[in-house]
């Protein structure tokens, strides 16, 4: 049986919850913290679209108004915050929470135990056939939901709710009609066609406008601040299907494919780029939309893995190998715990624990090359720390002389005196993950990473 808040607006019935949760995953105009900016290449300055809408009323008092009516927040819910993006789990919560769903169970994956904090949400809209996992012992409950999965999502939970007064919404488009709902949006083909029905009959509900500058993002994930911001416009407002077409972008004008990025470039793109290799485990820190040396290094290190040239730049085959790529893998399958493998050829370092890389970062090894074989990590420190060749930031040495350490220049190639360099800005972090005796495995690949 199915069960929802309801509420009538506008001489219809309608369920809020249902209809807050479609408008999430869209925006309608450009945020405060970022106008309209550029990316400069050699040859071009391309337009970068601008990020989210900023909430009508204030994010806290969103926040307030919504966790009073149980839909999201709660002391248990983890990563609630207002940039934080909204995870597979958090959008299982709000949708069973909305659709008033009757406790389910999550058996059936590994990775959501009885004592998860959103195992009997995940188990109601996996009983109601609302989301799936994604594979068949996986939910993945800590991924990102992007603008154009939610919107496959919400419109589930929208048609599993409709009644009567809510014909339209069991109906679908035509190809002709989703291409004549999507034509006003530049970035129209980079929806993945899976998405592209359920993001065309959100917009032709009614249930968001068209951005200003015709970018919709599909693939950006979604952040806390936009969920309450919208989620408290569409309590208290009716969904009213739109009645014209939006004017159509040309398709000279239509992109194939996001502009290119490089250091200097900001806005939404550099956040969906940001998020995309926090992802994979190729650190950058929080997603700001600026494309810093942090950046630059991911970049850097995600090209080196998948043998791309490096650049340091985000091309369209950076583009298409960022969104088809899968997290970085062992070379070697070890025991569990703790190791570190450097990578002569690609020279890259991989931070492993339990045979799961949880970080990949771009290194610069011995100019003659850094000694082969097993080590062990002897010192740990914080730091500027002086040598014979000069200060070296917070090493850990795996040799007598030769240690994983912070320096000013890393580049794409061997140019050390056989030590690993990283990046300074993120080796203390490399240093918090290690431990004293934990196996560094130096080597050149010339063997298939582990799946």
């Amino acid at each position: 049986m199915k069960h929802g808040f309801v509420c009538r607006a506008g001489g219809r019935l309608l369920a809020p919850g249902i209809g807050v949760l479609i408008a999430v995953a869209l925006f309608a105009g450009a945020q405060a913290q970022a106008a309209t900016t550029t990316t400069t290449t050699a040859a071009t300055q391309t337009a970068v679209p601008s990020p989210a809408i900023e909430p009508e009323a204030g994010y806290q008092g969103a926040a307030l108004q919504l966790g009073s009516m149980g839909i999201i927040g709660g002391a248990e819910d983890p990563t609630f915050a207002g940039s934080a993006m909204v995870t597979r789990s958090q959008m299982a919560v709000y949708l069973a929470r909305a659709l008033q769903l009757a406790d389910g169970q999550a058996l059936s994956f590994d990775d959501v135990g009885a004592a998860y904090w959103g195992y009997s949400e995940i188990g109601a809209v996996y009983d109601t056939g609302l989301m799936q996992g994604t594979s068949p012992t996986k939910f993945s409950p800590y991924a990102a939901v992007s603008r154009q999965e939610a919107m496959a999502l919400i419109l589930a939970a929208l048609r599993y709710s409709a009644d009567d007064h809510q014909a339209a919404v069991a109906e679908s488009l035509t190809p002709y009609e989703v291409n004549t709902w999507l034509a006003g949006f530049q970035d129209r083909n980079l929806i993945d066609p899976r998405y592209s029905g359920s993001v065309a009959m959100a917009f032709s509900l009614g249930l968001f406008d068209m951005p200003a500058d015709g970018w919709l993002l599909p693939k950006l994930a979604m952040t806390h601040q936009e969920l309450v911001g919208i989620l408290e416009r569409a309590f208290v407002e009716p969904l009213t299907a739109k009645t014209s077409v939006p004017v159509a972008v040309g398709t000279a004008t239509a992109v194939a494919a996001y502009p290119k990025l490089s250091k200097g470039s900001t806005g939404a793109l550099v956040v969906l780029l940001q998020q995309r290799l926090n992802a994979l485990n190729y650190p950058c820190g929080e997603p700001d939309g600026k494309y810093s040396n942090h950046t630059r290094d991911a970049v850097y290190a995600f090209e080196k893995y998948e043998r791309l040239k490096r650049t340091g730049y985000v091309d369209e085959g950076v583009w298409n190998a960022l969104f088809a790529a899968s997290a970085p893998v062992p070379v070697y399958h070890g025991d569990s715990g703790k190791r570190v493998e450097v990578d002569l050829t690609r020279q890259i370092m991989m931070l492993i624990d339990n045979n799961k890389v949880i970080m990949t970062i771009h290194v610069s090894t011995g100019k003659f090359g850094t000694p082969t074989g097993d080590w062990h990590i002897r010192t740990l420190s914080h730091g500027w720390r002086p040598t014979s060749l000069g200060p070296i930031y917070s090493p850990s040495y795996f040799m007598a002389k030769n240690a994983i350490h912070g320096y000013p220049s890393v580049p794409t190639y061997p140019a050390s005196h056989n030590c690993v360099r990283t990046p300074i800005w993120i080796q203390d972090k490399i240093v918090d993950q290690l431990e004293m005796g934990e196996l560094v495995h130096v080597f050149y690949n010339k063997v298939t990473p582990t799946s």
